[in-house]
């Protein structure tokens, strides 16, 4: 992480790190953001849907930086895992996904959707800034 932080920093700062001023509202922030970037790789929920997103609790780092980190489990296609995976790590603010791991699903319900769709995966992965 000191070393992730030292790159940035030296790309320009701190600018590109969640600005909100509590870990709540910066929290807020993220899950906002996860959200539009699984709307914009998969409009009206047809190929990716957020199964679950839980704000965890600060592991009592101190130090320059606060870590905000949510569990995200998405239920997507293929294609639409890769769209949200390289939208969020290629995001400013700067955003890392950490403990990815992905099952492939023979079957994967979409909410909203009366008809299960066939393959996909089941994503999960921990989501910080």
């Amino acid at each position: 992480d000191a070393t992730e932080l030292a790159a940035l920093e030296a790309q320009g700062g701190g600018t590109g790190f969640l600005a909100e001023p509590t870990a709540e509202l910066a929290t807020a922030a993220l899950i906002q953001q996860l959200e539009g970037v699984v709307d914009g790789a998969s409009p009206a929920g047809r190929g990716c849907a957020i199964v679950n997103r839980t704000p965890l609790e600060d592991d009592g780092q101190s130090g320059r930086y606060r870590k905000v980190v949510v569990q995200v489990r998405l239920r997507c296609g293929n294609a639409e895992t890769l769209a949200v995976l390289h939208a969020l790590e290629s995001a400013r603010p700067y955003l890392f996904v950490d403990a990815l791991g992905i099952t492939a699903q023979r079957y994967f319900a979409v909410p909203g959707s009366t008809q299960p769709q066939e393959g996909g995966l089941d994503v999960s992965f921990n989501l910080f800034g």
